[in-house]
Formats: structure tokens, C-alpha cells, sequence
């Protein structure tokens, strides 16, 4: 598929594109320089594509799949990515400010040198992912907001734990009770 028609494809039915995608497992989409600013994406098959350098300001991506895709410099302003696949995504100097990345799969993705300022990372999965050098406006805030996830992860085990020792006693009480 030619560029042009992949990028008209994708701007106008978003199903067709996927199943094109399904179809065609070898293809890898060169949408480098696109033009998809506040393009409705949801949903989309992105795996592998070649996004450098797009224009996706604006654009819907919620639950869309990016994994694997490179977006280097690409333009992801003000961006929804809530939910979005962004596994092993390549992210250098991509211009994430304002973008909604609220429960994005970011693990093993390359943020260097990326402009993280105001972006929404709630319950954002980071494990692995390559953060040097990032733009971040409020440092402290990124800091304070991962350091609440670890808390509430701790929170979360000391919660459990207590669970599985009160179980344990449960039974350890009906044992010697003989029941």
C-alpha cells in the first residue's frame, strides 16, 4: 500500500485499516511525515510502523496499538493515549507535552530526550522504559507521583500480607480446635 492511500485509510475507517493489517501480517507501514493530527485512532493496528516525524498532535490513539513503532520526533501534543500500546516504542525527542498516557504500556519504550512536560503518566506502566534525559517541567511532580505508585504497590503487599496471615491463623485455630 503507497503512503498516500495507507494515510487516507487510516484518517477515514480505522476498522478497514486493522483488517488490512490483519491481512497483510508483513506489512510494515511507513507513515513517516504523516500528516494525523487530531485523526480519530482509536483502536488502530500501529505495531511496527514508521510514524517518524508525524504530526499526531491532538490525535485519539486510545487503546490503539504502537507497539514496536517508531515515533521518533514525532508530534504527540496534547495526544490521547489512554490505554495505548506503546511497548518497545521508539519516543526520542517525541513531543509528548499534554499527552494523556493515563494506563499506557510504556515498558521497555525509548523516552530520551522526550518532552514529557504536563503529560498525564497515571498508572502508566514505565518498568524498563529508557527516561534519559526527558523534558519534564515539574521534575518534582514526575518524582512524587512515582513515588505514590511505589507507596500504594507497598500499601497493596502489607495488605495482602496481613490477609495471608490472618488466614493462616484462621486455620491454625480450626487445626487445633480439631476441626
Amino acid at each position: 500500500m503507497e503512503k498516500d492511500e495507507a494515510i487516507k485509510l487510516l484518517r477515514t475507517d480505522v476498522a478497514k485499516w486493522n483488517q488490512y493489517r490483519k491481512d497483510n501480517p508483513t506489512y510494515l507501514p511507513d507513515l513517516s511525515n504523516a500528516d494525523l493530527h487530531s485523526a480519530n485512532l482509536r483502536n488502530a493496528d500501529l505495531r511496527h510502523a514508521d510514524l517518524c516525524n508525524a504530526d499526531l498532535h491532538n490525535a485519539d490513539l486510545r487503546h490503539a496499538d504502537l507497539c514496536n513503532a517508531n515515533l521518533r520526533n514525532a508530534n504527540l501534543y496534547n495526544a490521547y493515549l489512554h490505554n495505548a500500546n506503546l511497548y518497545n516504542a521508539y519516543l526520542c525527542n517525541a513531543n509528548l507535552s499534554y499527552a494523556d498516557l493515563r494506563n499506557a504500556d510504556l515498558r521497555y519504550a525509548n523516552l530520551c530526550y522526550a518532552d514529557l512536560c504536563n503529560a498525564n503518566l497515571c498508572n502508566a506502566d514505565l518498568h524498563n522504559a529508557n527516561l534519559a534525559q526527558p523534558t519534564l517541567e515539574r521534575q518534582e511532580y514526575v518524582y512524587d507521583l512515582l513515588q505514590k505508585k511505589l507507596e500504594s504497590e507497598q500499601q497493596a503487599i502489607v495488605i495482602l500480607m496481613n490477609q495471608v496471615s490472618k488466614n493462616y491463623g484462621d486455620l491454625e485455630d480450626k487445626l487445633l480446635k480439631g476441626e
